[in-house]
């Protein structure tokens, strides 16, 4: 198993012991599909309140206090962290409804990943 793998599986592991809600997008998302596809970081995106949750879990890890990040959508918290090299994001999604969701299994994991189809993962990141 790749480090980036590695990182996913035992971030993944510990979101689940502590019941909290995430998914994983971009070129992550990708992989657990089974592109082969070399992902930079991991970007995992949950409610206001589990970032908050996941920067005490992951204080050990966390590169920087939580934040609010901009765009033209709206302001969002967030915080960054690095495990095995591998860059992790923790963000805000507004509104987050995980209902159109699906679980892909992983090394023995359950992913959750947007409920979208490759192609359409693949011009995301296209796009990106």
């Amino acid at each position: 198993m790749d480090t980036w793998s590695k990182t996913l599986i035992d971030i993944v592991k510990e979101l689940n012991t502590n019941n909290i809600a995430y998914v994983l997008v971009a070129s992550g998302a990708l992989k657990v599909l089974g592109v082969e596809i070399t992902p930079y970081d991991i970007d995992l995106f949950t409610t206001k309140e589990n970032v908050k949750k996941c920067r005490k879990i992951f204080e050990d890890i966390a590169i920087n206090d939580m934040h609010v990040y901009k765009d033209q959508s709206g302001e969002y918290i967030e915080f960054q962290a690095i495990l095995n090299e591998v860059p992790i994001e923790f963000c805000e999604l507004k509104n987050a409804n995980f209902k159109d969701t699906t679980k892909v299994e992983f090394y023995g994991v359950d992913i959750t990943i947007p409920n979208n189809t490759i192609e359409s993962e693949l011009e995301k990141n296209r796009e990106l």
